[in-house]
């Protein structure tokens, strides 16, 4: 889950060092620059670290070293337009202070961003830039109201273009849809290691275990953006288990109101 949500909550994050490093409220974008390439490298999750916060021309570059188990740097370099839509309908629809103070901080120094993602394994690049008229565009009509459906649909369709995924343990996600009030995660399952039967028979438990992830991910700046977007779009999630060799399904789901 924590994929499909990653550049949304880059959005928040990056926002989030910028208070850290605000001295006062008129503090210049270089100086802000300057206070949080310092505390470099910044954690990130399981997704890597920002390793730089630099100034280039007009615009504010974040640079991460990324971990190509939780991206897949080749395919979203095949569809970066997605990444940048998906970007900039992150600005315009999360309500969330600490984006709408990056927005405006990037207003006010008349600067753009640019996300620069390097792969830990590969050294593989993605460059993502937002300019400086964007964002001053984007703020005048949006004003933090873009459409939760929208941004949903974006992440979605990025996630899949990183699909099959690997998630150890005999699971590999394959894709990731919007069915009605859920957006359902779909794994294939080998066989070999876990029982279709057995996930059925072990619902509950497994429900339960579902629940206490996501109760426990205040601290996972990916997951608590993902399910503050969910709650926005009014869905629920479902997970849904196919045995790669018989063709068997089981699908859990956790309902809008338990998120």
């Amino acid at each position: 889950m924590k994929r499909l949500f990653f550049f949304a909550a880059l959005s928040v994050c990056v926002g989030s060092m910028l208070v850290s490093c605000m001295s006062n409220a008129n503090s210049e974008m270089k100086k802000i620059l300057k206070g949080i390439d310092e505390k470099c490298p910044i954690p990130f999750g399981s997704f890597g670290e920002f390793t730089s916060a630099t100034l280039d021309g007009d615009n504010a570059v974040f640079t991460l070293s990324c971990s190509e188990e939780a991206m897949n740097l080749d395919s979203l370099q095949q569809h970066e337009d997605l990444v940048k839509t998906g970007i900039i309908q992150s600005f315009a629809t999360l309500n969330d202070e600490n984006v709408q103070l990056l927005m405006d901080e990037l207003v006010k120094a008349d600067m753009g961003i640019t996300y620069r993602f390097i792969g830990k394994t590969t050294g593989g690049k993605l460059e993502v830039n937002v300019s400086a008229d964007e964002i001053k565009a984007l703020k005048q009509s949006s004003g933090g109201s873009g459409d939760p459906d929208k941004l949903l649909e974006t992440n979605i369709q990025m996630s899949n273009v990183q699909c099959p995924m690997s998630m150890g343990n005999g699971l590999v996600m394959n894709k990731v849809v919007r069915e009605g009030d859920n957006v359902v995660y779909v794994y294939e399952v080998d066989e070999n290691l876990i029982s279709i039967d057995l996930l059925k028979s072990k619902e509950k438990e497994l429900v339960a275990g579902l629940r206490e992830e996501v109760k426990n991910s205040v601290n996972d700046a990916a997951m608590t953006t993902f399910l503050k977007l969910c709650r926005s779009a009014h869905v629920g999630l479902g997970y849904r288990y196919v045995g790669a060799t018989s063709g068997k399904t089981v699908t859990f789901f956790i309902p809008a109101n338990e998120i």
